[in-house]
């Protein structure tokens, strides 16, 4: 984190130098006529994505994550067990909308997959004139993670986190199931519904129908 001495739009810049300077969205006409005449993106709701393995690849990495702490016991045994009853696609990601960029203007999956098998379009977006839009206040820019030891590294920082925040607290004591549930579900809906977004697959996907 900044120690402060810069300004807000500092901070920004500095983040909007940590990826790419242009970004490309792959569409086919009709989703390049959709943009061309509105001026405006479109947000797919992260429940309904083509392919459902998307939705849900990234909660099964979780959840084999989860059961293991569950597994090691301890205090905070109780906590996650409940963590791992809040965790799931349908409850967590109802409200959560995506739109999808590449780094790379010529990949080929993206071609296949976007832009109508080669027949459509590659549109590329300056990200720091995307990110400074007024609609863009409440959008987030998130990384993908394709391998499974990043994926499994980026699910045990969010948990430390956790047990960091419980250390000094006896979770096995609480009297209060209600009140656990809900620090239960503020954590998980903090941190693991968005990170379950970021989790994809490399392996061949079903296809589309």
């Amino acid at each position: 984190m900044p120690d402060g001495s810069g300004s807000e739009h500092d901070l920004f810049d500095r983040i909007v130098d940590q990826v790419p300077p242009v970004l490309w969205h792959y569409t086919d006409a009709a989703g390049f006529m959709g943009i061309g005449m509105s001026g405006m993106l479109r947000f797919g709701n992260s429940q309904f994505l083509n392919d459902e393995t998307e939705r849900d690849y990234g909660w099964r990495v979780i959840d084999n994550v989860i059961d293991e702490q569950i597994a090691e016991g301890g205090p905070a045994a109780i906590f996650f067990t409940l963590v791992r009853q809040l965790t799931g696609p349908i409850q967590l990601s109802r409200e959560t909308f995506v739109c999808s960029f590449s780094e790379h203007h010529e990949s080929i999956s993206q071609w296949q997959r976007y832009g109508a098998n080669g027949h459509g379009y590659c549109i590329g977006f300056d990200v720091a004139q995307l990110l400074r839009a007024a609609d863009f206040e409440h959008v987030f820019l998130r990384r993908l993670i394709y391998s499974p030891v990043e994926q499994r590294a980026a699910v045990n920082r969010v948990i430390l986190q956790v047990r960091q925040e419980l250390s000094g607290r006896r979770i096995e004591e609480e009297k209060d199931p209600q009140t656990l549930a809900i620090l239960a579900r503020g954590i998980v809906m903090l941190n693991l519904s968005e990170l379950a977004l970021t989790h994809r697959t490399l392996l061949p996907h079903p296809p589309t129908r």
